[in-house]
């Protein structure tokens, strides 16, 4: 079983993306009852085109099945002190959930962070 980390554009992957956006409200969203399973693209696509959105997704047979998402951005708090990395979001579905492949997703989107410099 093949599996591949990459990083991509999110506008490029949003469709494959959208069903797995909701098994992730399902597992972590609080107050289901209030609050809806609706990501606000147009943000999204604006900070993809500052090129501020980090995308890495794993893929199983070429079947997307995780993903992790991350904002790359300058800490206001530490002015002129270069970018940092923000956690937006995270998923894999549960069944892949084993043999470290959640951990291997998150070494593979901090290695790129490190060579973003971030």
């Amino acid at each position: 079983m093949s599996t591949v980390f990459q990083v991509v554009k999110w506008s490029d992957c949003l469709p494959e993306l959208k069903p797995l956006f909701a098994f992730l409200w399902k597992d972590v969203a609080v107050d289901q009852d209030r609050f809806v399973a609706k990501c606000e693209e147009s943000k999204y696509k604006a900070l993809e085109d500052m090129g501020a959105l980090c995308l890495t997704t794993m893929r199983i047979e070429g079947k997307l099945v995780g993903f992790y998402c991350s904002l790359i951005l300058p800490n206001p708090h530490y002015e002129g002190q270069g970018k940092m990395v923000y956690t937006d979001m995270y998923f894999v579905l549960p069944v892949m959930r084993r043999a470290n492949l959640g951990l291997k997703l998150f070494a593979f989107r901090n290695e790129f962070a490190e060579l973003r410099r971030a």
